[in-house]
């Protein structure tokens, strides 16, 4: 029998696309018609997508963060012949509290042989397992935090912006013949998009203590005086004049109360815009999201610079970046690593 293709469905009349957050299963595992298969997301709402018939699972066909259209086919099955196979995995044989044993040491549990009534897999089989597996066996651990609130680390960093002057300059007739006013905004929100490619652990999102990387760099933009925020969609993609406008745009619809569907939908990094100076206080982490970043309003502040081997005192312009992020997921040291980048692409075009 040709194998079968699950599709991803549309899972609302205005649905276009959606996010691939995590497979539940694995690729030759048996499964049942019914059995969940993966989860995915679509503008902020988790939905699963279960198996229409009983097999073998033959290949997984999209990776996990990516965003894909309606009707993308997403896992190919194949129908089993003979015995209807054991759901080792399915309920009543296992429960919640064995579950979560074998999740926090990473053990497979339909590859455990189960001992308990009606074949039931125990608290003892996961302990068994647990006991011959090889000690240099990744295991992941499970933290224990509130379910949608993680206290972050946070990292502080002066960004120096006298290089971004000289282009808001250089670029300023064109963006006139655009009708654009230039600000340091956008040149900021694409350094800070370029830098997420070259570090994808932050353009990420949580799920099931796993961490999810997102394949498209869409940043969602606080607007600190209006408390509104809107995405803006591969603004790694975008020309500089491009970002601009959409900016522009997206704030004009913030403030008239227009934003569209498309301008709320979930993104996997926030930059909050501040109007006034950076406190000591942060925006903090909300789930499922890793890491954010919040900008201090623009100031002029005395900067040391090295003129021709002299050190000099200068004033310049600089904003200071505050990087939230999650340390179960994100280290310190990645975290300064992507403030670095930033400030390296914000000397670069």
């Amino acid at each position: 029998m040709s194998p079968t293709d699950v599709s991803l469905p549309r899972l609302g009349e205005r649905m276009v696309e959606a996010t691939v957050v995590a497979y539940r299963v694995t690729p030759q595992q048996r499964v049942t018609a019914g059995q969940v298969l993966l989860v995915v997301e679509h503008q902020g709402a988790l939905a699963e997508i279960p198996a229409p018939l009983a097999g073998r699972v033959e290949a997984l066909l999209v990776h996990e963060g990516a965003t894909v259209p309606a009707g993308t086919a997403l896992v190919r099955l194949s129908e089993l012949k003979g015995p209807k196979p054991v759901e080792l995995g399915g309920p009543p044989r296992i429960s919640p509290a064995v579950r979560k044993l074998a999740r926090e040491y990473g053990i497979d549990l339909h590859a455990v042989q189960g001992s308990g009534q009606e074949g039931r897999v125990t608290r003892t089989d996961v302990e068994r397992a647990v006991a011959v597996t090889p000690a240099d066996r990744p295991v992941e651990v499970v933290p224990q935090a509130a379910p949608n609130f993680v206290s972050p680390g946070v990292l502080f960093y002066d960004l120096e912006l006298s290089t971004v002057d000289r282009w808001i300059a250089a670029d300023r007739a064109d963006a006139r013949s655009a009708q654009l006013e230039l600000t340091a905004w956008p040149y900021l929100l694409s350094a800070i998009a370029r830098a997420l490619v070259d570090q994808p652990e932050l353009n990420a999102t949580s799920f099931d203590h796993r961490l999810i990387k997102r394949s498209d760099r869409h940043l969602s933009v606080g607007f600190e005086a209006l408390a509104k925020a809107a995405v803006i969609h591969r603004a790694d993609q975008l020309p500089l004049l491009a970002l601009a406008s959409t900016l522009a745009a997206l704030r004009q619809r913030a403030e008239r109360g227009t934003l569209t569907a498309a301008d709320q939908a979930p993104s996997a990094f926030s930059v909050a815009l501040g109007e006034g100076h950076l406190g000591i206080g942060t925006s903090g982490l909300r789930s499922p999201e890793v890491a954010n970043l919040r900008l201090s309003a623009i100031r002029r502040q005395p900067w040391a610079v090295n003129h021709q081997g002299v050190e000099q005192v200068v004033v310049l312009p600089v904003v200071t970046a505050a990087l939230n992020f999650d340390p179960r997921f994100v280290s310190p040291s990645v975290a300064s690593a992507f403030l670095g980048r930033i400030d390296a692409k914000l000397r670069t075009r």
